[in-house]
């Protein structure tokens, strides 16, 4: 960032460090377009729309680097005594000749852009924002969205934040939703910035359940380091706006409930409901198995105290808490024990409206006992990619977070690929499990190859193994 006044000339270095080749790369301005989205597109020099190209001059436009070493080239911004505002050219640094990779037919372009922000200070320049558009719509898949549609139409560059509360006809706050570009994240959005004279669409995602009827939006947007807008709008909901599905009646904090405890303790947890609806809603809530006899379970293992009902009425949009105890033997043996528990939602006509289940894991410490074993590994070619997949069984009392990594030699004992395979749609492997991890490469020649696994949780390795491994391709 350059902080400059009419009339200011400075300099400034861009260093570039090569990798394990000798490279040569070319330097070139571009101008960048900030899109609705955020995102920025970069097109080719042209000053009528960025004037700050032509304020800027390198010293090389082509820079051949050393293989490992450091190449500094400097450039020199000459501000005219008429400037004033935020300017932002692009240095795009790209390789003069492309990359090869591994997958055939295909060649890397390697760009870099480097940003190069210049502001330039003068009497009277004021940030100014104008809201275009206000909106509650469904997405893709029909959960609600709030869309904030705006303008900067000012000469400045400066961070935007806003948010949108939601409040239903009772005047009761339902939801504060923070909206943001799609070019950054919510925990970054304090340092995102708007570029003069941009459209932007900010958007946030609705926790809540908003059910047909009349709500009212309340937009606070923050830009410009002390400058805010507050705008209201009043939005309708009708039947069949929201897809059934995207719908929740009921809200259940923790959706997953740990713990760990020693033998003879005693835990108790707090589970909170809350209606998202309307008018009443009956609940009623059980306990379930992972599945019948299952020897880690924690129903079987501890004594579970319920305080709370079972099955009650929750008033409209009310909340209400359940207490479980969990009483745990002394002479219960350490590992991992686990359950569900399991909230069904009714109307008062007795209608299934929503399940819950909330998974339940006891961690009882002592003597832990982490363990598996790889079972198989698979291959299967594709075109251009090939998919690599293990079979484990957690053979231990305790649940595993396993990655495997795999080594792949050809027939001569040169190592030809290496990969690390993950859980694709869990996070864990229960006692007594089984399920398979998997992980793309790059495209596999057809040839006899040696596969050595080695299966790791939570950086201890459980098991090894190696697999032979015959690779046949149908042109080949």
């Amino acid at each position: 960032n350059l902080d400059l006044s009419p009339g200011d000339s400075t300099q400034f270095e861009l260093k570039l460090t090569g990798g394990m080749a000798r490279d040569t790369v070319r330097l070139e301005m571009m101008h960048p377009v900030q899109n609705l989205s955020g995102s920025l597109s970069y097109q080719e020099i042209d000053s009528s729309l960025n004037p700050a190209i032509d304020w800027v001059e390198l010293e090389r436009t082509e820079v051949t680097i050393p293989a490992n070493e450091e190449v500094v080239v400097k450039g020199y911004v000459n501000i005219p005594f008429d400037a004033g505002g935020s300017y932002t050219a692009i240095i795009m640094v790209d390789n003069v000749e492309p990359i090869d990779s591994d997958v055939p037919f295909m060649r890397f372009q390697l760009r870099y852009a480097v940003r190069l922000n210049i502001n330039i200070n003068r009497p009277g320049q004021r940030a100014d924002v104008e809201i275009l558009d206000l909106t509650l719509e469904p997405d893709n898949a029909g959960k609600p969205i709030i869309s904030v549609h705006f303008k900067n139409t000012s000469p400045l560059r400066f961070p935007a934040v806003a948010d949108v509360t939601i409040r239903g006809e009772d005047r009761r706050l339902i939801e504060r939703v923070p909206v943001f570009s799609q070019a950054t994240r919510l925990d970054r959005r304090e340092n995102f910035s708007v570029f003069p004279n941009s459209e932007l669409i900010y958007r946030g995602e609705i926790s809540k359940s908003l059910f047909p009827g009349t709500y009212e939006l309340q937009l606070f947007f923050r830009y410009a380091d002390g400058r805010q807008i507050v705008k209201r709008q009043i939005v309708e909901i009708e039947e069949g706006f929201l897809r059934e599905e995207s719908l929740r009646y009921l809200a259940v904090d923790p959706q997953n409930i740990t713990m760990s405890v020693i033998p003879g303790a005693t835990s108790t947890q707090i589970l909170t409901l809350s209606s998202q609806f309307s008018e009443p809603l009956l609940v009623r809530t059980f306990q379930t198995d992972l599945s019948p006899e299952y020897s880690q379970s924690i129903f079987s293992a501890q004594e579970l105290d319920l305080r709370g009902h079972r099955e009650f009425k929750l008033n409209p949009r009310g909340t209400t808490r359940q207490l479980l105890t969990f009483r745990v033997p002394r002479d219960l043996n350490p590992g991992g024990y686990y359950g569900y528990h399991d909230i069904e939602v009714y109307n008062l006509e007795q209608e299934k409206l929503e399940t819950h289940r909330i998974n339940l894991i006891s961690i009882i410490q002592g003597d832990i006992l982490q363990a598996a074993e790889i079972l198989d590994l698979n291959h299967n070619s594709g075109d251009f990619l090939d998919t690599f997949s293990v079979t484990l069984k957690n053979t231990g009392n305790i649940h595993i977070n396993p990655r495997v990594g795999l080594q792949l030699f050809d027939a001569e004992g040169v190592l030809y690929l290496t990969l690390n395979l993950t859980l694709q749609d869990e996070d864990k492997i229960l006692p007594g499990y089984s399920s398979f991890l998997t992980a793309e490469s790059r495209y596999v020649e057809q040839g006899d190859y040696t596969a050595v696994l080695s299966l790791v949780s939570e950086g201890e390795e459980l098991d090894s193994k190696e697999f032979s491994l015959a690779i046949l391709r149908e042109n080949q």
